[in-house]
């Protein structure tokens, strides 16, 4: 919302009751083999090597377009080709990942990262942060939205009789928002055994058992830094449901974004749940901890599906 919206309330519109809730979901889990040929797929070649020589030796006996309006025109140096410049840009960037996740590990915190740091580490080729530490950013801008919304009720005396329900909201918000980022830095310490498990020697029977144990503990790890996210979104989206329900009608748009947020976080860490547990050998544990994402996710997505369905009925009804 702009800064003129937060300035001048619009008159409030009721909140309506809680629908019934939704059937479940199916979500089907991936084979072992899937996602092991997944994570361990080799990555392709970006380049065509023996085409790309053939088309440089082309361009030897051609003139670069670029150079020769350069030299029409009187300018002087060398101009780049689209592809040469797209390939030293590419380049700028991947230093500039590596550079910021340096910088990074030397502070101690990925959730320290500048907007467009985090942006840039996430599309890097770096293993983290990776869609863990996005899940956990996102259910800590819902959070964020959520807080908001109770700021912005507070103190308005239309809203006199619910600023103790909103001051006990912003603050348990706040508290998710903090708990939310440190997920963050959570998952990558989660993902980061696991990958150096990945590159132990297995040779010899020996070092396979000693491999499988060491992965059979990392993946567990792994798969409960999302189950982890999981749980404390549930208690997001009910606050959000609160906020959504009693706060003021100028941000009733916030609340909805906070209630997009937190459910597409929560479909977000049932992936990464599964794409651990899918490789566990430990079965029973890991079927218990999808079905227990699976029952988190499948009611309390739908629940924020919910909010944001009734908010969407407000804004358009008027």
């Amino acid at each position: 919302m702009s800064e003129e919206e937060k300035k001048h309330p619009e008159p409030e519109i009721g909140g309506e009751k809680k629908s019934a809730g939704a059937p479940e979901p199916a979500h089907p889990v991936m084979t072992d083999e899937q996602v092991y040929a997944i994570l361990n797929a080799e990555s392709e070649p970006s380049y065509d090597w023996a085409e790309r020589k053939k088309t440089d030796e082309i361009r030897k006996d051609e003139p670069d377009s670029a150079s020769a309006e350069a030299d029409s025109s009187g300018g002087g140096g060398t101009a780049l080709s689209g592809t040469e410049a797209s390939n030293d840009h590419a380049g700028d960037e991947a230093e500039k990942s590596r550079e910021t996740i340096a910088g990074t590990s030397a502070a101690g915190s990925l959730a320290d990262l500048s907007v467009s740091g985090f942006s840039r580490a996430l599309a890097s080729e770096e293993p983290v942060p990776g869609g863990g530490g996005a899940a956990a950013l996102t259910a800590a801008l819902a959070a964020s939205a959520g807080a908001m919304v109770g700021h912005l009720t507070v103190g308005k005396k239309k809203y006199a009789a619910v600023r103790e329900d909103m001051e006990r909201l912003i603050g348990q918000l706040d508290s998710l928002r903090t708990e939310f980022l440190s997920m963050i830095d959570g998952d990558a310490e989660a993902f980061r055994p696991l990958a150096e498990a990945y590159a132990m020697p297995h040779a010899t029977d020996e070092e396979k058992e000693k491999r499988n144990e060491v992965m059979e503990t990392c993946l567990q790890g792994a798969a409960l830094a999302p189950l982890e996210l999981i749980r404390a979104l549930a208690d997001l989206v009910e606050a959000v449901e609160e906020v959504a329900e009693k706060g003021s009608a100028i941000a009733v748009s916030d609340a909805g974004v906070a209630a997009c947020l937190a459910g597409g976080a929560m479909k977000s860490a049932l992936l990464n749940v599964y794409a651990n547990t899918g490789l566990m050998k430990n079965r029973r544990a890991a079927k218990a901890m999808n079905t227990e994402a699976m029952e988190l996710v499948s009611e309390y997505a739908a629940r924020a599906e919910r909010v944001y369905g009734r908010i969407t009925e407000r804004l358009t009804d008027q």
